[in-house]
């Protein structure tokens, strides 16, 4: 390979050896030149029980995050003209040349905690057939996204944007018999999202929705396996507090219909099989 130089309509380079910039600057020169020093410290304790009597089973877990954020970052300051090679003579790559903001530390000081439980329950109606349901909160604490630039000047962080929470709740049904299973899941999603869109510059802060149902099934036979399963998912943008007009609008990337099918086969010392993934389409933005 070579490296490849770009030469404007004057004939002028404007790179060297290849190098177009010191930076990004198609992405607002986010993300290269920063520094980080921060230590992240989480504490969770965490129970579990669970009860079995005949037909009919139920588990329980609880699970309590305490975490805390210190220390401190630099985000990225714009230099004119400098000389990064040191030969006397400033190239075009060298005009304006991002660089680590050393003069304007800023602080990381803010602290987290956020309950999570899951509770469920498996009924047996017959020898073949049974069925469950769960319901369950979770969520994750947000880390080095926040640094650019939802940290106030004191270091701390709103609780909203320092934690994202994730409510789910479930039920279905699932028979087996002989070498077939069959799996049906309904299910209810409530996410918040506190995110930085590093490309466009753009910070989210959103909650969706999502409803679904979950299709499964599994067919052994001697050698002969054939896993499977199809999830229609209806969701949304329920809030956007920084864009409110995306609220009704359908998640990027989300599709309506995910489908995968797995047939293989064992022989006696040698084993195949396909794997097939496909999805209806999805929108790339919001």
């Amino acid at each position: 390979s070579r490296l490849l130089n770009v030469v404007d309509a004057a004939g002028v380079s404007r790179s060297q050896n290849g190098l177009y910039a010191y930076g990004t600057p198609f992405w607002g020169d986010c993300c290269v030149t920063r520094s980080y020093d921060v230590r992240y410290d989480v504490n969770a304790p965490y129970v579990a029980l669970t009860f079995d009597s005949g037909k009919f089973s139920i588990d329980g877990s609880l699970r309590y995050d305490m975490g805390d954020a210190r220390g401190s970052y630099n985000g990225t300051a714009i230099a004119q003209n400098l000389d990064v090679n040191g030969d006397g003579v400033i190239q075009p790559v060298e005009q304006r040349v991002a660089t680590v903001d050393t003069a304007n530390s800023r602080p990381v000081d803010y602290d987290w905690n956020y309950l999570s439980y899951s509770l469920g329950g498996n009924y047996l109606i017959t020898d073949d057939l049974g069925a469950f349901a769960r319901i369950s909160r979770g969520a994750r604490a947000n880390a080095d996204r926040l640094l650019f630039g939802v940290v106030r000047d004191d270091g701390s962080v709103s609780s909203e944007e320092g934690v994202n929470v994730v409510r789910q709740a479930e039920a279905g049904l699932k028979w087996r018999r002989d070498g077939l299973s069959l799996f049906a899941t309904a299910f209810s999603a409530r996410t918040q999202e506190q995110n930085f869109e590093i490309t466009s510059q753009r910070f989210f802060n959103r909650s969706y929705e999502a409803h679904g149902v979950e299709l499964e099934a599994s067919y052994r036979y001697e050698g002969f396996t054939l896993n499977g399963g199809l999830t229609w998912t209806d969701a949304e943008i329920s809030r956007d507090q920084i864009t409110p007009e995306n609220a009704g609008n359908v998640p990027r990337r989300q599709a309506d219909v995910v489908w995968q099918l797995t047939p293989s086969y064992r022989g006696d010392n040698y084993q195949f099989g396909v794997n097939l993934i496909g999805t209806t389409d999805a929108y790339t933005q919001d």
